[in-house]
Formats: C-alpha cells, structure tokens, sequence
C-alpha cells in the first residue's frame, strides 16, 4: 500500500480521499489537510495559486491552507480578499514577510533587490539577473560565452557546460548547438540531442544502458519499455512509460546477446 497511515490501535490504514472524514492531516492523501470543527473534520486540498485563504484560520475553519511553498497574503484587506501567492517577484503583497527571501513589498508588489545588492539565492534578484555565488550580489545574468558556475548564472536558453574534455571552467552556451563529436555533458547542449560517451553524436537508433545517453526526448529502453539495468537502445519517449527490469547477469552471455538481438529492435 502506497499511501498510508498507522490508527489508534496500530493498524496501518489507507490514507483518506479528500472529501473523506479525519482526525488529523497525517490520515489524509498528501497535498491536503485535516480541517473543520471536532467530530467533523474532512481531508480538504491545498489552495493554488490564486486561491482564497484566511491569514488567520480559526480552530473550525474549512478554508484550504496555502500549499508549500505558497503564502496566504491580504495586499489591501479592504479591496481584495487573502490569497494564496508564491511571494515572488511581481505578486501581491502587504508586507516584506509576505515575499520570499530579500524581496520587498514596494507598493503592493513583491519587488526584487537591484544589482550589485547583497543577496542570499536568486531568487532575491530580478529574473534577469542572479545571486554571484562568490561575492553574494545580485549580478545582470551572462550571455554566450562568458564564464559560469551553473544554469541560473547564464541567460535563458543558454546553458552553463564545459566546452571540452578537461576544461576546469563552465561557459554559457546556447542550446542545442554542439556539433557531432564535440565534447559535451547533457544531451540539451548537442544539436542532434544526443550526447553519449561525452560527445554529440548524430540522432539514430542506438545502444544504450541507461536514458543519459539517448536524446534529449528519448528514452533507454527494451522493446520500446523503459529500462532498469541491461543494455537497450534508445526509444523516442512517449507521455506514458512501462517499466521492466532486466538483470542480464542471470544470463549467459549467448543468450542474453540473444534476446537483446530479438527484443531490443
């Protein structure tokens, strides 16, 4: 049983549907929350984004509870009614507590700290810049070519990658640029989407062990089924995926190649 929670007399129970009846949020589904009055409480989903929430939720309250990480927020209580918001740059707020990390409430909107401020994540820093890891200040995102620690420090569409085998610094680099053979680490940064053994290799039925080395939109798989262990060969990847497990070292090493001759096409 996926989903479950241990009573009163330690018996472990199905976890309650929302709607259902509970004593406490750890009998209901995930996402949800035991609320309303004693002898009467229902598990009830979390709010959304956009949601209606009470800032202050009394003892019987059925109004749903902000999901993690949203914050229940009143910008003006006597215009708008208290909202679930994630407190990012440009949502609604009060107060500064009403936005995530160093964002302030400047009239009403969650606003980012500018450039060359001290920042703790970027998260604190407007969209197009990020938090530099080494002087801890929010820094205008980089373009192609420029010198990088991660993804967030490149602009969008860029990724931050090594540009050959041994290089000790990352660039930012477009995606889906490197040709066949040049040295890469993630399938997004090739044109063809493939990037096996480290290097761009053209987009074509190949052997594989696990999906990092197919395409960027395939998967490693057996007979068109996801694989677990073994050898495979890449499969373009569907919105639903089986899942089989293939442990070749039950076989001997004929017959595993046989099988992989004949399910593995």
């Amino acid at each position: 049983m996926i989903f479950s929670y241990c009573d009163a007399t330690a018996i472990c129970q199905p976890e309650v549907d929302i709607g259902g009846s509970c004593f406490a949020t750890s009998n209901c589904v995930p996402g949800s929350q035991c609320l309303g009055p004693v002898g009467a409480k229902t598990c009830i989903a979390n709010g959304n984004p956009g949601d209606a929430c009470e800032t202050d939720p009394g003892e019987n309250s059925t109004v749903p509870i902000c999901g993690s990480p949203l914050q229940c927020v009143t910008p003006d209580p006597d215009l708008v009614p208290a909202v679930c918001i994630y407190g990012l740059v440009g949502d609604s707020c009060k107060e500064n507590s009403d936005c995530l990390g160093l964002l302030t409430c400047t009239g009403n909107v969650c606003t980012a700290l500018p450039d060359t401020t001290n920042c703790t994540s970027s998260s604190d820093c407007s969209p197009l810049s990020y938090c530099d890891s080494k002087g801890f200040r929010c820094t205008p995102k980089k373009p192609a070519g420029s010198t990088c620690d991660s993804l967030e420090d490149c602009v969008f569409g860029n990724l931050c990658s090594y540009q050959y085998d041994g290089a000790t610094d990352k660039t930012c680099i477009e995606a889906f640029t490197k040709e066949n053979g040049e040295f890469c680490s993630s399938s997004p940064e090739c044109k063809s989407k493939r990037c096996a053994g480290n290097r761009c290799a053209k987009s074509s039925d190949v052997s594989c062990t696990n999906s990092e080395q197919c395409a960027y939109d395939e998967f490693c798989g057996c007979g068109g089924i996801q694989l677990y262990g073994g050898y495979g060969k890449c499969f373009p990847d569907p919105c639903t995926k089986k899942y089989e497990v293939h442990f070749p070292s039950i076989f001997s090493f004929f017959s595993f190649f046989f099988l992989l001759f004949f399910f593995c096409t």
